[in-house]
């Protein structure tokens, strides 16, 4: 939490922003969650007072995680610290999740708590250090967890006093609220600062910056890029044949080590389960076609095995735990398809998975699994059914 404003503002600056391509999915991950973040930032100025002090986040293949710091100068208690950190991250929340077109892009819809980082630092206007009397110094949410620091009034460091999940920060603020004790910090009219101009003149100079070109839509070695752009042409070859719409080639999982041949599609078209693990079946068996017949991944193969990993057997085939994809289904409103149909289908490690949408919450929930052997069996076994008919 130590990272400076122009710190963030070089960070972001770095992040695809604003670029353009013949697919509508890339153009809205390439102009970014900028709206979004300004939005957020206004609410919590006006609501809380203070002053925006760094923003960033993470954005690599999808919008993984935003990162929000704040300063102010009024002192807080834990349970102010409570009320302040729950609320700021609902804000946000709340208006990343209903931000539409959006929802595509992201990691993972909803967007959580675990997936955003939220930091007030609390200071002393006389010094223009951490309070180190009578208040906390700093409350900050990181990994689904709030943690409540004071300052040493010796060192000036910060000691953390207390910890705890943001979902029992949550249900206590409902306790609260049930009891009509609860009540936000009232802050005064003067210290809403004016220097959160300088985050807008930062919004509006990045709206005005011209777009990156097509080429820049992946990043890496030349022997990297030649593969990744084969695939994506693959890709959108791929998801026309099967009235799909392609997003991008790019890992969306969390877990390292890096998956290479990760496609992501989105369709408005409903399946049930049965139609789903036929299409599941179908597009692994044309990928992994496409990563064995590609000269490309072939290139790329020996290039980084030469590398990296020379002192091991070159591989006669790509690895296909580094095969993964993902197809969810949103409606006209880009709401998630209600069950009985699927809501999305992913392929990870070898496993293909079945998701439906909760009605009331949109989260996905499994609904069957099987290794890619049990798919291909079974969509093997209707096209038999099929012929015998």
């Amino acid at each position: 939490m130590n990272v400076t404003f122009f710190e963030s503002l070089f960070f972001l600056m770095l992040l695809p922003c604003f670029g353009y391509s013949d697919n509508e999915l890339q153009k809205i991950f390439d102009r970014g969650t900028g709206p979004v973040v300004r939005k957020t930032c206004d609410e919590i100025v006006q609501q809380f007072g203070g002053e925006v002090f760094g923003l960033g986040g993470g954005a690599m293949d999808v919008v993984r995680e935003c990162h929000f710091t704040f300063r102010t100068y009024h002192p807080y208690s834990i349970e102010e610290g409570r009320r302040l950190i729950v609320k700021s991250t609902e804000i946000f929340l709340n208006n990343m999740n209903n931000a539409r077109k959006h929802r595509p892009v992201l990691a993972e819809f909803p967007f959580p708590a675990k997936r955003v980082m939220i930091s007030f630092l609390i200071i002393d206007p006389k010094t223009g250090h951490w309070k180190t009397s009578d208040s906390l110094a700093n409350v900050d949410l990181a990994e689904g967890m709030v943690t409540y620091s004071v300052a040493d009034p010796k060192t000036v460091r910060l000691v953390t006093v207390y910890e705890e999940s943001f979902e029992d920060a949550q249900a206590i603020i409902e306790k609260e609220k049930a009891s009509g004790k609860y009540v936000l910090p009232s802050i005064a009219a003067a210290e809403k600062k004016e220097e959160f101009s300088l985050v807008g003149n930062f919004f509006s100079a990045l709206a005005a910056l011209p777009g990156f070109a097509e080429k820049e839509k992946y990043c890496g070695p030349d022997y990297q890029k030649k593969m990744v752009w084969a695939l994506d042409k693959f890709g959108c070859k791929l998801a026309q044949k099967h009235q799909l719409q392609f997003f991008r080639v790019g890992d969306f999982s969390d877990v390292t080590p890096y998956h290479y041949y990760a496609f992501s599609f989105t369709s408005d078209k409903s399946r049930t389960l049965e139609e789903g693990r036929v299409l599941g079946a179908t597009l692994f068996e044309e990928i992994r076609q496409a990563i064995y017949t590609l000269p490309e991944v072939e290139v790329h193969r020996k290039t980084t095995h030469e590398k990296f990993d020379k002192n091991t057997p070159y591989p006669p085939t790509p690895d296909l735990r580094d095969l993964c994809f993902k197809v969810v289904f949103w409606d006209e409103n880009v709401d998630r398809i209600m069950p009985p149909r699927l809501a999305q289908i992913l392929l990870f490690e070898k496993v293909l998975s079945y998701y439906e949408a909760d009605p009331k919450t949109q989260e996905l929930r499994l609904v069957y699994q099987e290794p890619f052997e049990e798919a291909l069996a079974y969509k093997k076994g209707l096209e038999q059914d099929k012929k015998s008919e």
